[in-house]
């Protein structure tokens, strides 16, 4: 988020001198030296705004936001009429993660100072953080209105026309991104798989950093979303098969995509030694506080299987996790190396319309045809232990028919 720099007002001079130093500082790129000087001064003159605001961007511009916050709060206390102040305030409360605070304070910035570009660009750039679905897509297209050269309201109205099937306009949404001079790599993957999936492509997986931002973002909701609201079944239904197989007892187990460790809990009771992997830190973070891991990986599992030393696993589990993937044949090639003789492999597919092998939908979650995938682990040496068909979770009101699947290997 970017800050707003303003020169002191009518001052005693040696205030006035010592912020035109600090405010030198910031401008050059050196906000240390500009927190060092203003905490001299503010120790002189305890409740001066001008102070309070500058020590707060220099902290900001440090990359410390929650150290800001109280300095900027105290300035929007002290001059609740100033919009620059209020800018200040918004972006260091995003920069924290404190999405709908920051919004309530960039709009009353904006209202004081309507001609601000610099918080018409952090407003935009917050809500599109903030709001997700088709029924955001109307503030999300006022967000690109706020910052038109930012990648990630387009973005974020792309998604959204995507899921509510507005597959034209999603793909124009997706081409405004990649047009921005200032998009990351990692926006940029987001914005071709976006597009591409809105023109009716089939890409072969969704963007690791993509999967990875909307697990870290979703990590603090997800247990209470997909089990209080989604009547998420998937791990029970994986676990029921797993006891139907009557696997040896005590050996080494992997959670594939472990995410809250909701599978884990299910996988427990069959491991002796219980490993977790998920791409994203948040997920893991919640993951490692249960308690049942022996040890969690941080990882895309697509580079990570295959450096592992072969036959280490009685059981990998996958619960929702291949929906992200289209094309599983480097999935079953990397796993199958890593499972004991005899070992299985157990994961959840959600069902494809008839004569779809795989097929992308406007959620960006693959659906995969259970034969095409038993063909396809055939020829890795991985045979059908298990196979079965239920409803998985609810989505809109409708149950997901998902497939379920438990390969051996010889």
């Amino acid at each position: 988020m970017a800050e707003e720099f303003a020169g002191p007002a009518d001052r005693p001079l040696d205030v006035t001198s010592r912020l035109q130093a600090a405010l030198d500082h910031l401008q050059d790129g050196r906000p240390s030296d500009a927190e060092g000087l203003l905490r001299i001064t503010l120790a002189e003159v305890p409740r001066h705004p001008d102070v309070l605001n500058l020590l707060g961007v220099s902290l900001q511009m440090q990359a410390r936001p929650e150290d800001a916050i109280p300095y900027l709060a105290q300035a929007v206390s002290l001059q609740p009429e100033s919009g620059m102040y209020r800018a200040n305030f918004g972006a260091a409360l995003a920069l924290a993660g404190r999405g709908r605070d920051a919004a309530a304070e960039l709009e009353r910035s904006l209202e004081l100072r309507p001609d601000n570009p610099i918080a018409k660009r952090n407003l935009g750039v917050v809500l599109a953080g903030m709001l997700r679905g088709p029924n955001a897509i109307p503030e999300l297209e006022r967000a690109t209105g706020l910052a038109p050269d930012a990648p990630e309201p387009h973005l974020a109205l792309a998604h959204a026309y995507l899921e509510a099937k507005r597959g034209h306009e999603a793909a124009e949404a997706a081409s405004r991104a990649l047009a921005q001079t200032r998009i990351s790599p990692k926006q940029a993957e987001q914005a071709a798989f976006l597009r591409d999936a809105a023109r009716g492509g089939s890409p072969d997986r969704a963007p690791a950093a993509y999967v990875r931002e909307l697990f870290d973002v979703y990590a603090q909701h997800f247990d209470a979303e997909l089990v209080g609201k989604l009547a998420y079944r998937t791990p029970e239904l994986l676990g029921r098969m797993l006891e139907r197989l009557a696997l040896p007892a005590g050996g080494a187990a992997l959670d594939l995509g472990c995410g809250t460790g909701l599978s884990g809990l299910v996988l427990k009771p069959f491991a002796g030694r219980l490993h977790g992997a998920d791409i994203s830190a948040k997920m893991l973070e919640l993951a490692g506080r249960r308690g049942i891991y022996d040890e969690l990986f941080e990882c895309d599992f697509l580079d990570w299987l295959p450096r592992l030393k072969p036959c280490q696993y009685g059981i990998v589990l996958a619960a929702d996790v291949l929906n992200y993937i289209g094309e599983l044949s480097p999935v079953l090639l990397a796993v199958a190396p890593v499972l004991e003789p005899g070992g299985v492999f157990a994961f959840s597919l959600e069902k494809p319309e008839p004569g779809a092998p795989v097929q992308l939908t406007s959620a960006l979650r693959f659906q995969h045809d259970a034969d095409a995938v038993i063909e396809a682990a055939r020829a890795l040496g991985l045979e059908l232990a298990a196979r079965g068909e239920a409803e998985m979770r609810m989505e809109a009101g409708k149950p997901v028919i998902g497939t379920l699947l438990a390969l051996r290997r010889h």
